[in-house]
C-alpha cells in the first residue's frame, strides 16, 4: 500500500518534468538585407517572399515582392493569392526597419483582407519614414 501512495504522489512529479521537457517554439530571427532602396535608377526589385513574410493565413499565399522607391520612400508591392476554392480572409501588418535590422515605428494595427476563392489581390505599401529600407510582412488567418 505504501508503494502505491509513493507512486501516485511521484506520477505529478513526472509530469511536470515531461511537460517541461517539451520543445520550446521556435523564434525566427530577422537578418537585414540589403538596402531595398535602389537610388538613383529606382529599378524594380523582385523580392523571395520567404526572407520576408513571417507567419502563416490559412490557404493565403505570398506569390510575389516587389520593392521600388520613390521620393525617397520605400515602395512595395505584395501579390497575395487564395488558394482554397472559397472566400478567406486574413490580417496582415507591416514591419517597418531601418539598415541594421532596427524596427523604425511602432506596429501599425493589423488589417483584414477578404479574398473570393482562387482569387489574386495587390497589396500597395509605402514606408513612413525615410530611414525605413527593410520590412517584414506578417500574416494571419483572421477568425
Amino acid at each position: 500500500m505504501y508503494q502505491k501512495i509513493r507512486f501516485i504522489s511521484a506520477l505529478p512529479l513526472a509530469l511536470l518534468l515531461v511537460a517541461c521537457q517539451s520543445t520550446p517554439k521556435k523564434t525566427q530571427l530577422v537578418e537585414p538585407e540589403v538596402n531595398l532602396k535602389v537610388e538613383p535608377s529606382k529599378a524594380l526589385q523582385i523580392v523571395n517572399p520567404n526572407t520576408k513574410v513571417v507567419g502563416t493565413a490559412n490557404n493565403v499565399l505570398v506569390k510575389d515582392i516587389r520593392t521600388s522607391s520613390y521620393n525617397d520612400q520605400l515602395l512595395i508591392q505584395i501579390e497575395v493569392n487564395n488558394n482554397r476554392g472559397r472566400r478567406d480572409a486574413f490580417n496582415y501588418r507591416v514591419r517597418w526597419l531601418d539598415a541594421n535590422g532596427l524596427q523604425v515605428v511602432p506596429y501599425s494595427s493589423w488589417e483584414t483582407v477578404s479574398l473570393e476563392g482562387h482569387e489574386t489581390s495587390v497589396i500597395n505599401l509605402t514606408s513612413p519614414r525615410p530611414d525605413a529600407t527593410d520590412f517584414r510582412f506578417e500574416i494571419k488567418s483572421h477568425y
